[in-house]
């Protein structure tokens, strides 16, 4: 399959399943607008990337999913650099540093409030603005993925808080 001439907006790029879903489009000839919180692991992903798939279009961005200035901003970015956006994959997302070791009882709500941010505000803030710009430029034909964790499907009652998270967002 080819996505030549198609601009993919990836949030989570800097690593794990967002730099392989980056260099899986790379691999087919998409244009990426790759973002990422995490200034220095995107800088390196970028470097992979051209690295790897020399002829591809990358605009890399610095971002905070859970800042709708900064969503909005990145998509309009995106617009001015490549004139459209054909699809997006949102797979930005973070785990808690009590998960696994603390259960309900005592979350910590500024880490749940810190995870919902990143895992659902994050989520929807960029929906938002990607199915606008699609809208706009594609005439609403884009596709965009989400994705959540495995967790969203088989629970654990240590963890019972991040797993309600997944099963919303999945």
């Amino acid at each position: 399959m080819s996505f030549a001439h198609r601009v993919i907006a990836i949030t989570g790029a800097a690593s794990g399943i967002g730099l392989a879903t980056a260099h899986l489009l790379a691999s087919h000839s998409a244009t990426l607008s790759i973002a990422d919180i995490n200034a220095s692991a995107l800088s390196h992903a970028e470097t992979s990337l051209r690295r790897q798939h020399p002829s591809v279009q990358i605009l890399s961005y610095i971002l905070d999913v859970r800042s709708e200035e900064q969503v909005a901003k990145w998509i309009e970015t995106t617009l001015v650099a490549f004139g459209r956006l054909d699809g997006a994959a949102n797979l930005a997302g973070v785990i808690g540093k009590s998960i696994g070791l603390k259960g309900v009882r005592d979350l910590d709500m500024d880490e749940w409030d810190f995870v919902l941010g990143v895992n659902l505000r994050g989520v929807a803030l960029c929906l938002k603005y990607q199915l606008r710009a699609m809208a706009k430029e594609v005439g609403g034909k884009g596709s965009v993925v989400n994705a959540s964790s495995v967790a969203g499907v088989m629970g654990m009652v240590s963890r019972s808080f991040i797993f309600l998270l997944a099963w919303r967002v999945g």
